[in-house]
C-alpha cells in the first residue's frame, strides 16, 4: 500500500482577499451603530438649521447623543425631518 501525505496548499492572494472581505462584511452587519441610517439623516437635515435652541437644535442634539441609535432615531425621524425641512 502506498501512503501519500496530505499536501497543504499555500494560501493564495485571492483566498486572503475573500477572507478579509467576509470578515469586513460580517463586522459591518453586526454593528449596533447607525453609520448611514436615520440618525445621520436627522443630523444632515438639522445641522445647518441648529441655532442653539428650538426643535431643530433638539433634533440635532438628540441624533448626535450617545444613546441615539437606529431604533430611537426612527421614532423621531419624521417629525425631526419636518422641523428641519425649511
Amino acid at each position: 500500500m502506498y501512503y501519500r501525505p496530505t499536501m497543504i496548499r499555500p494560501i493564495h492572494g485571492s483566498s486572503v482577499v475573500i477572507a478579509a472581505f467576509a470578515l469586513l462584511v460580517g463586522g459591518i452587519s453586526g454593528c449596533d451603530e447607525d453609520p448611514a441610517g436615520t440618525c445621520d439623516r436627522i443630523i444632515e437635515a438639522c445641522h445647518e438649521k441648529d441655532t442653539g435652541s428650538g426643535p431643530e437644535h433638539d433634533c440635532h442634539e438628540f441624533a448626535e447623543s450617545d444613546g441615539a441609535n437606529d431604533e430611537t432615531c426612527s421614532e423621531r425621524e419624521e417629525q425631526c425631518l419636518a422641523d428641519c425641512a425649511d
